[in-house]
């Protein structure tokens, strides 16, 4: 296959997860929801939401998770208070979020030391954030990740839906598997 048909192709998948990522943060507008955007390349996953922000215009507030965190709760509302922190003075105790953004969209999984341990106290306080969050939370998580939530949290995990976003390397791998005559992204 050419490199330019190759290009369109893994074009046109991005364009299709981006649009089922959108309907699916619009959806979720007001309620609870969980996305799991499973991508593996940094510049794929911020050009998506930087296309959710300005072609979507979806409300999308970012979390980037530090390398330090190990509660999710936490670290996203701790996130939230702290950029609203003009109005408290001393965000220590990370309360509750005070506005919620139309979507959560979080990122840096790669980067946490202790990521079974984020990924375990997601797990126990699912229900924690479905009542306090009332928009989509999207996990931005590569393949690797992914293994470790299902292994560590599958509860949480069941709790997802999910979307695929493919880098050209990921499309040669799993093109390669398709059986013949099997169309891409069928």
């Amino acid at each position: 296959m050419s490199v330019s048909l190759i290009e369109r192709d893994v074009s046109s998948s991005y364009q299709s997860s981006l649009c089922e990522l959108a309907q699916a943060i619009e959806w979720g507008q007001g309620q609870f929801s969980l996305i799991l955007a499973h991508c593996n390349s940094p510049a794929i996953r911020q050009r998506a939401i930087d296309d959710l922000t300005y072609h979507h215009a979806l409300p999308l507030y970012t979390v980037a998770l530090q390398p330090e965190a190990e509660l999710m709760f936490s670290s996203i509302s701790c996130d939230l208070t702290q950029r609203d922190d003009t109005l408290q003075k001393h965000p220590v105790a990370c309360p509750r979020p005070p506005a919620m953004p139309g979507a959560i969209a979080i990122s840096g999984f790669e980067t946490v030391s202790h990521i079974d341990t984020l990924l375990a106290s997601a797990d126990t306080v699912r229900e924690e954030l479905r009542k306090v969050f009332h928009c989509p939370l999207i996990w931005w998580m590569s393949d690797a990740i992914l293994v470790k939530l299902i292994r560590v949290a599958p509860n949480i995990h069941s709790w997802f839906t999910s979307v695929e976003f493919l880098s050209e390397p990921d499309w040669h791998d799993r093109g390669s598997k398709l059986p013949i005559g099997s169309g891409f992204g069928g």
